[in-house]
């Protein structure tokens, strides 16, 4: 019996002792995930909203995200920071491209090499990366166009001040604006488009134009925040605030007080915030093997609305705010 205690004792020990150490692998902690994103632009308040979102999520789902970019929107300096981002060998990367063709290969040879990329905010020209994340920017400038024509009353000459006719998300919502329009305000004639190239004193200087070539001029759309603010200072430098309607597009902190305050008649806004929050957790999900990459959508809309000053206060708009700060 002394014998079979002993064996027993021996077993139970070693029994005891795997169990423990089975516990103590099951509880190591998992190793995170290292993601990199690369953009443009970075101190406009669309991408320091997509930061926010971007980061939340990191902190959620066991990721180490780093956030590098360029000031200006120049495509070239930042497709330099991509593939200097491409050799440290991130388990994924966020981009959001400033040219619709220029990383194209660079995001194709990425995705070759095995790392996925998802790109947030723009197009590229051909479906290389692993997801697109943005809004429908068609159906933003759509909400653009209702807008200032409910606001003209059906009636009136309006212009448009994008950043470039290169750039596809730009050009949509010009095409969605113009659409609109003249499906459902005939009594509206667009009469001109110009280019500031998201410079608000370059678009400043392109609205102080139109307003001279144009005196009876009723409204503007303004595509973006830069060109948006330039439209803005042209309308009150030329004593037109009220009488020049201005609709924008991005619900930055500035231009949500010039909707306050009357300079704005309307904003469009999309969700940065969702889009770099989604950018993480596809990724994410693909490289923890949660979802399979032949499951994922090529495309994730994040939405849009249309913002005046009846419903900027209300909770259902609160998510297309853009922030200064998390």
């Amino acid at each position: 019996m002394k014998g079979f205690r002993r064996i027993s004792s021996a077993v139970i020990l070693a029994v005891a002792v795997v169990a423990i150490a089975a516990a103590g692998a099951t509880a190591a902690p998992a190793k995170k995930l290292n993601i990199a994103f690369v953009g443009a632009d970075l101190p406009d308040p669309c991408y320091l909203t997509m930061k926010c979102g971007a980061f939340a999520a990191a902190k959620k789902l066991n990721v180490n995200l780093s956030w590098q970019g360029t000031a200006g929107v120049d495509y070239a300096p930042e497709l330099t920071i991509f593939n200097a981002a491409r050799q440290k060998h991130p388990d994924g990367i966020i981009v959001a491209p400033f040219s619709p063709t220029a990383f194209i290969k660079p995001v194709a040879d990425t995705m070759k090499a095995g790392t996925p990329v998802v790109t947030v905010d723009g197009t590229l020209s051909k479906k290389v990366e692993l997801q697109n994340i943005r809004t429908d920017n068609l159906k933003a400038g759509g909400l653009a166009g209702a807008g200032l024509g409910k606001v003209l009353g059906g009636k009136g000459t309006v212009a448009v001040v994008s950043f470039s006719p290169d750039v596809p998300v730009q050009r949509d919502r010009v095409n969605g604006f113009k659409k609109v329009i003249a499906k459902s305000y005939p009594g509206i004639k667009v009469v001109s488009v110009q280019y500031g190239g998201a410079d608000s004193g370059k678009s400043a200087t392109v609205t102080a134009a139109l307003l001279q070539k144009y005196p009876s001029l009723s409204g503007v759309f303004a595509t973006d925040t830069n060109d948006a603010d330039g439209a803005a200072s042209a309308i009150l430098a030329a004593g037109k605030r009220g009488k020049v309607k201005l609709v924008a597009y991005d619900a930055s902190a500035k231009a949500v007080a010039g909707l306050k305050s009357g300079l704005f008649d309307g904003i469009v806004s999309q969700s940065p915030y969702d889009e770099g929050y989604q950018a993480v957790k596809i990724l994410s999900d693909v490289l923890t093997g949660k979802v399979q990459k032949s499951k994922v959508p090529y495309l994730f809309g994040t939405g849009s609305a249309y913002i005046n000053k009846t419903n900027v206060g209300s909770p259902a708009i609160k998510k297309y705010l853009y922030r200064a700060t998390c």
